[in-house]
This record gives C-alpha cells, structure tokens and sequence, in this order.
C-alpha cells in the first residue's frame, strides 16, 4: 500500500494505492475515523471520500459532525458511492477536501459488515471524565447482582477503538454497550439488561468483556429478574 499526500493553495488530498487491486468479495463497504480537529463549518464546505473513481461528500451525504470534537467512526456502504456496476475490486482509496486548519483520519479500513442502525444498544448511557489513569481496567459493576439496570466503568490510559460487549455463559454475544474510539479517561455506563433487540435477557450469570486493541479484560455479572 503507497499513500500520497497532496496539498494546494485551496485544495487537500490524500491518496491510499494498494500494489494490487484489492478484491472485495464479501466486504461491504469502507470504514474510517475522523476528528475534526480546529475545524469549523466556516473552514471547510467539501471532504469527499473517493473509491475508485466514485465519490462521497462526508459532509452532505453522512452529515459529518464539524462541531464535535471527538472521533467519529464513518461507514460508508458500496451503494453510497453509486457504482455502475457491481464493485469487484478497490484500486485506490482517496480523501480530498478544502479545509483550512487541522483535522485528523485514521484507520481506514474495508469492512465486511455495515450495521443499518447505531449498534450500540439505545438503553446504555455512558459518560466520562478527564482524568488520565495509570492502566486499563475494567471494574466490577455495580450493583450486582442487578435487577432494573447496572453501572459499568472502565478506565483507558490510551485512546482507542473500545468493544465491551456481553455474553451468555455458551459463549453468544447478547448485547453491544460500547463500540467505537474513545480517547483516555475514566468511563461509567448505565446497562438496564437488554439486548441489541431492546429485549429483557433472562435471569441468570453473564460475563461482559472490554477489548481495547489486542487487550482484553473480563467480568461476570447476575441479572436476577
């Protein structure tokens, strides 16, 4: 893969060109985080991702958030880029925009799944605050057993892309709290025991699983109905 950076007077572009077409059988489509850094909507009005030769403006078409400034995860399907016919393969990936000032992208990456809806299940709440702490940890939660809802926390001394996710005792993943880039800091989520379906989960021992790049921390949990 070769990457070029491009830059003009009024006019910003980077190129991703893998040595060889990449096949994209299976794959559906392009994943990338963004932050949008000391941008604002008054200095930048177009940042288009290209694949091949077809576009999509990340502004207009996926609404792009210039005001938050905190990582966004972008999934942009094959069907958002209007191909004439069926992509088979990726020759190149492109970013190109008019920004004045300083934004950031990183892991871009094809993906074999694109949810239809946000993953993450409606009922978690989750905040933060600013501290930076020592090691990752995942914490006991609180109160367990739990009955109507539960708190979660977890500490990040690095940011990254963060899964916490639960699982029943045969190894099935019944609930998404978390999924996406979070930076440092310390972490409490509001769980009140339901599904990805917003189904109620049965009684019973549950383990709940926090995984920040190739680490990985456990804890089991009971829901007494």
């Amino acid at each position: 893969m070769t990457a070029v950076a491009e830059s003009f007077s009024k006019f910003w572009r980077l190129e991703l060109r893998p040595t060889a077409p990449v096949n994209v059988f299976g794959m559906a489509g392009v994943r990338l985080a963004f932050h949008p850094g000391d941008l604002t909507q008054l200095s930048i009005s177009r940042l288009s991702l290209f694949v091949n030769d077809k576009a999509v403006n990340l502004l207009r078409d996926l609404e792009i958030d210039i005001e938050k400034r905190e990582w966004q995860i972008v999934e942009v399907p094959w069907a958002s880029f209007r191909f004439r016919d069926e992509i088979e393969a990726v020759e190149s990936i492109r970013l190109e925009g008019n920004p004045f000032g300083t934004f950031y992208v990183d892991d871009i990456r094809l993906v074999t799944t694109i949810p239809a809806t946000d993953p993450v299940a409606t009922a978690v709440r989750e905040r933060s605050d600013e501290t930076t702490p020592a090691a990752l940890s995942l914490q006991q939660n609180y109160p367990n057993p739990f009955n109507s809802a539960t708190t979660i926390r977890y500490e990040l001394p690095h940011g990254g892309t963060v899964t916490l996710e639960v699982y029943n005792l045969a190894g099935q993943q019944v609930a998404r709290l978390v999924y996406g880039l979070r930076e440092a800091g310390s972490y409490a989520l509001t769980w009140d025991g339901r599904d990805n379906a917003d189904r109620e989960l049965a009684s019973g021992v549950y383990i709940y699983r926090l995984q920040v790049g190739q680490n990985m921390q456990t804890r089991r949990l009971l829901l007494l109905r």
